[in-house]
């Protein structure tokens, strides 16, 4: 906005705030996210924690679908939060931790259990997958 407007506004008694960067995907390096590039994931509650956060920030979790790029995350809950946090992560410099659960229906102990059933299904004939598959959501449930 020009000094005039600026002006102007500031006689009827207006605050101009500075704009910052809003709805925008998350840039993450991790070479284990690469190779899930493509994936995307129908429901996902994903949080935000930033250093000096508020505690009234309850803005900064959302709940939707989510989609693995080849340089981070996007989709709907990613633009969410990066459209309600979007002063806190500039005063942040766009750092902060992640938290995505993949499973958000389901608690620790019910998914636990499930893998327990499904190993013992499957264990003879597909222990490797297994193994794999159990690492994977090991990683993504950390």
């Amino acid at each position: 906005m020009g000094s005039e407007g600026h002006d102007l506004a500031t006689r009827f008694g207006h605050s101009i705030v500075d704009p910052v960067p809003s709805l925008f995907t998350f840039k993450i390096n991790d070479p284990l996210l690469i190779e899930l590039a493509g994936i995307s994931f129908s429901k996902v509650q994903a949080r935000l924690k930033l250093e000096n956060q508020r505690p009234d920030l309850s803005n900064l979790e959302q709940i939707g679908p989510m989609l693995v790029t080849h340089w981070g995350l996007s989709g709907p809950v990613i633009l969410r939060l990066s459209a309600w946090g979007a002063r806190h992560l500039f005063t942040s410099e766009y750092k902060g931790l992640l938290i995505v659960d993949f499973i958000p229906d389901i608690n620790i102990e019910a998914a636990k259990s499930l893998l327990r059933q499904h190993k013992l299904q499957f264990s003879v004939t597909t222990s490797y997958v297994f193994h794999s598959f159990c690492s994977l959501c090991f990683l993504f449930l950390v």
